[in-house]
Order: structure tokens, then sequence, then C-alpha cells
């Protein structure tokens, strides 16, 4: 179905106007006999918005035939800016040129007047709203909705159901409360509930907090001085070879709290309290002794063997929060960048060789990068004090 397209203006051939009666026949395609002018526009159907979005994508129609001569050849002569109401930006509208009479056809939207980008009923409603106001032009200036701020998509019974059942069920999700308003027949009929539209009324409602309240506050923490706070932690490597076999690997580090530094890590064949004593006794010999440790509440980290030795050191054994990883959140961020700087580019072989290269790794790449601010120094030769002196904390 094509579009139907009335012609106001036209070019003559030979830059003589041409009578009407001597005009060329017209197809039966929709088209008027042009009036004479030295230009020519044709008012199409166009749709605003799609041509605001797609701009010279958008899909015009192209003239059947030239109105002024007939022809029906017609050449894209590319686009022209205008402005119309509702849009700050120009929009692009397509021109076409006639090769034969030289005439260039402009197509211009279908209800929109000559020298008015505004349509014709806006056009109307303002002439009305200014002369029901005795000629005040603030009564043409552009007025806030009155719904502003309130729920367009629901009625005010569907509004005042959801917010009682939010109530009722304070843990419920978005989709479980649109579920049980549409079982149990809260929606006026014809309205149709989609979640985003429940998610913006319950927010602007503050009705989006779950029974459980608010979230805690977790504010950064930082011990103040090196070997003040240990965190310790076990991650699950790769497999190794041993005697022919593939077998998992563990790595059991111990981080220092202020200083970011590795104490002492090392791949293991199981996380065993064997294992993690390995490491805190190679700890100890290399930075001395912290004053607090944090672990886990794995098997290891809750025998009463770890227990005897802390105390004996004077080391308080602090154990997290179960189902609180937030607290380990220093090491677990080194163990993500074991997996992206060291293991993303090694080929594992046997435990020996795996934990020699880990170990050079360690000491030549990451721990040689952890140093401190400009004017302080070393955090290595830090630590290095608490063994000489023997203190818990360096001076």
């Amino acid at each position: 179905m094509g579009l139907k397209f009335e012609a106001f203006f036209y070019f003559n051939k030979q830059g003589r106007w041409i009578e009407r009666d001597k005009l060329p026949p017209l197809r039966k395609s929709g088209l008027s006999l042009p009036t004479r002018n030295k230009k020519m526009v044709i008012f199409s159907a166009v749709k605003l918005k799609e041509l605001f979005e797609k701009e010279r994508d958008y899909p015009w129609q192209k003239p059947e035939r030239c109105p002024c001569c007939n022809d029906i050849r017609l050449w894209g002569h590319g686009f022209t800016d205008a402005i119309f109401d509702g849009y700050e930006q120009p929009l692009l509208i397509k021109l076409y040129r006639c090769p034969d009479c030289g005439c260039v056809i402009r197509l211009r939207p279908k209800g929109y007047f000559k020298r008015f980008q505004a349509s014709i009923e806006t056009i109307r409603r303002w002439i009305r709203l200014y002369n029901k106001s005795n000629g005040d032009l603030k009564s043409l200036f552009p007025k806030d909705r009155s719904d502003q701020g309130k729920s367009r998509a629901m009625d005010d019974y569907t509004c005042s159901s959801l917010v009682e059942l939010r109530l009722q069920m304070p843990a419920a999700t978005v989709p479980r409360l649109v579920e049980q308003m549409n079982r149990r027949k809260l929606v006026t009929p014809g309205i149709v509930l989609n979640n985003s539209t429940v998610y913006r009324f319950l927010h602007q409602e503050d009705l989006m907090i779950r029974a459980g309240g608010k979230p805690k506050d977790r504010r950064k923490f930082e011990a103040e001085l090196p070997n003040d706070l240990w965190q310790s932690y076990v991650m699950h490597g790769p497999k190794v070879d041993v005697d022919g076999k593939m077998r998992k690997s563990y790595l059991i580090a111990i981080i220092d709290d202020h200083s970011r530094l590795i104490i002492y890590a090392k791949f293991y064949l199981s996380e065993t309290l064997a294992s993690y004593l390995d490491v805190f006794k190679n700890a100890l010999a290399r930075r001395g002794l912290p004053r607090k440790l944090y672990v886990d509440n794995g098997a290891a980290f809750r025998s009463k063997h770890l227990g005897y030795i802390t105390a004996s050191l004077d080391i308080a054994l602090i154990h997290s929060k179960p189902y609180t990883p937030q607290g380990k959140g220093k090491i677990e961020r080194w163990f993500k960048t074991v997996r992206t700087r060291f293991l993303a580019d090694y080929t594992v072989t046997t435990l020996a060789e795996f934990n020699a290269a880990f170990n050079t790794w360690l000491n030549e790449d990451y721990n040689q990068k952890n140093i401190a601010p400009p004017g302080k120094p070393h955090l290595i030769a830090l630590h290095l004090k608490c063994i000489v002196f023997g203190l818990h904390r360096p001076i």
C-alpha cells in the first residue's frame, strides 16, 4: 500500500512557467496538480520518532514520478535540516531531484504547515489556550505533568494492594510479589504488572528494604603497624604430578594486614594441621611474632594444638565469623593476584618445581613491589626489626 503524495510547488522544464492544461497526464498515484512556484514540496506520512532515531537510515518512500514533468527518474539529492516541535535538534528531511526538469522535491511530514514545524493540532491548542487566557503568553509555557511522581501504569487500588502485600511479605522478591498479586486477584482488570514497574514503585515508597534491614556497616580496616595482625587462609590450587598421578594442591598463605606483605606461602598436597604448622613455623622464623592471627573455621584452624602454640607465644588467635567471608578480603584479593599473575602463565609439573617457581615469583616479583610510601623504610626492613629486637611490633 503506497503513500499518498500531494504536490504544492514545482519547477518548469526550460525556466518558463508551465500552464496547467499543458502538463503531461498524471497516473493515478495519489498526486495532485502542482501550483506555480520554484520549489516542490510533497507531503508524506512520516513517523518523527523513528526519523529522530534512525536519521539518515530512515526508510523514506520514493515518489513514483516527478509531479512536475511526470518523469519516472528521480535521484537522491541529500538531506536538509528541519526543526520540529518536541525535538531539540534538527531532523533530516529527504530531498529528491528530477534529472529531466531539474526540480528539487522535498518530502515533508503530513500534518505540519509549510512555515511551521509544530503539528496542526498543537497550533490549534496553542490558539485556544492563548484566547482563553486573554493573550497571556505564560499560558503557552510547558507545564509539568499533573501525575508527576505517581505510578501511571497502576491505579490507586493496585498500588494500595501492593503496599499492603509488601508489608505482609517483606522478604519476598518482586517476581514473587507480582505472582501473589495476580493469584489473589488484587490487580485491577486490564492492568498488567511488570517487574520493572513494581521495582520502581517500591523504591519510590521506600519499601525495597527487606526484613533483614539495611546491610551492615563494613568500613575499611587496616592494622596500625606491621605484625599487628596476620591473616591466614587456604586456596585450592591446580593439580600437580605426584609419582605419575595428578593430585590436587592447596596454597596455604599468611599475609600481613598492614603491609600486604606475604609472610610465607607454599603449595601442599593437603590442608591438614601438619601442613599449616609448617607454614606457621616458617612465617615465625622469617618475620617474628605477630600480635594477632586471624584464621578461618577449618579443622586445622580449630585444632587445640594450634591454640596451645599461639597461647604459649602470646599470640591472640581469632576465628572469623561463620558465613562472613568479607573479613578475609585482603588475602582473598591476593589469591586472585596469584591466579592472574602466576598461574595464568605457568605450566604445572611436579610439586617441588611448582613451589620453586612460585617462591621465585613471590620473593622477586610480588614482595619486591610491596614498598612503603616515599620517605618511609621498606616494609621488609620493618619486619626484620621485629626479629632483631624480638618485639611484636616494629620500632
